[in-house]
């Protein structure tokens, strides 16, 4: 009995002192720029002790993004669950009916169009096949709580990802969210604060491209808007599931790429017919637990010049 008192006390205590993964990057010397100055915001962060703090009032999100105690399974677990509490206990039909919005005809593959007057409303079914699927939609409810609970704590830190609701029934779930044009993704690059602050927090977008970052009103820089990637290859996106090199290796991909490849994502020519991103449009998602924000999407473009917005939920 004394044994395994000792035991549970031992992880408790782990939890406890848990840190930042970020901070086992040290160093970046013979790194471009970029590279060092991410590096730099990193040790500022950790001076500034505001995400610290933050982890110590939520020690929930502690256990999640740096508790060493929780394997991988558990760990996402844990994320799926505290999702699920954020989630509406509803199908989409009685959401949108309550709302007051009706279903039209949408030209998107995976998106359903509702409207109500002049306003569109969109909806997606989010990918959710279990544990060991390589994507799961409850992150993106999770991540929404994270940074939006950040922002509150300090106004200087966090952001909001976007998210109007999450539909939770019958296995189901939904996204849902607005439409407004207009926002230029590629004019906010997220590399000098917003990179710096998922690193921090532990987390690894390993799904780096246009898609996943996108304009929120109000806020200054692109911020993520698709992270349900659990794992890539040998990658997790939980940092402290990784071995230190490729966490390193990784972070500095990162800050050395994403603004090549969100200027690529906003000016990419039409190639052979295939539909390419050229013009950095908005979708405005009402606000997850009542707010009200503006999410980037692309318009595409055939090569016959036939257009269409695409909203950014896929």
């Amino acid at each position: 009995m004394l044994f395994r008192l000792v035991n549970v006390l031992v992880i408790v205590q782990g939890c406890a002192g848990a840190g930042s993964p970020a901070l086992e990057w040290k160093s970046a010397q013979g790194q471009n720029e970029r590279v060092q100055a991410g590096l730099e915001v990193i040790k500022r962060l950790k001076s500034e002790g505001v995400i610290d703090a933050f982890m110590e009032k939520y020690p929930e999100f502690k256990a999640i993004l740096w508790g060493e105690p929780h394997d991988a399974p558990a760990t996402l677990a844990l994320a799926i669950n505290h999702a699920k509490k954020l989630c509406l206990d509803t199908d989409l039909d009685s959401y949108m009916a309550n709302k007051g919005f009706v279903s039209k005809a949408s030209v998107y593959k995976k998106n359903s169009m509702w409207t109500k007057g002049s306003q569109k409303l969109f909806a997606k079914a989010a990918h959710y096949t279990g544990h060991p699927s390589p994507n799961n939609g409850f992150l993106r409810a999770f991540y929404q709580d994270v940074f939006k609970k950040l922002h509150e704590f300090n106004p200087r830190y966090g952001w909001n990802n976007g998210l109007t609701d999450c539909l939770y029934q019958g296995n189901q779930l939904v996204m849902v969210g607005l439409y407004s044009p207009d926002v230029d993704v590629a004019a906010a690059s997220p590399r000098p604060w917003v990179l710096p602050q998922l690193h921090y927090m532990g987390v690894l977008p390993i799904d780096l491209h246009h898609g996943n970052f996108g304009m929120v009103k109000g806020e200054p820089a692109a911020v993520p808007v698709d992270l349900d990637a659990v794992w890539r290859g040998q990658l997790s996106s939980f940092m402290k599931m990784n071995p230190s090199a490729d966490n390193i290796y990784k972070m500095q991909h990162n800050y050395h790429s994403i603004d090549h490849i969100l200027a690529f994502a906003a000016t990419e020519e039409p190639n052979n017919g295939v539909f390419s991103p050229t013009v950095i449009w908005s979708a405005a998602l009402g606000g997850f637990l009542g707010s009200a924000f503006v999410i980037a999407m692309v318009e595409f473009k055939k090569k016959a010049h036939s257009e269409s917005s695409k909203p950014l939920l896929a």
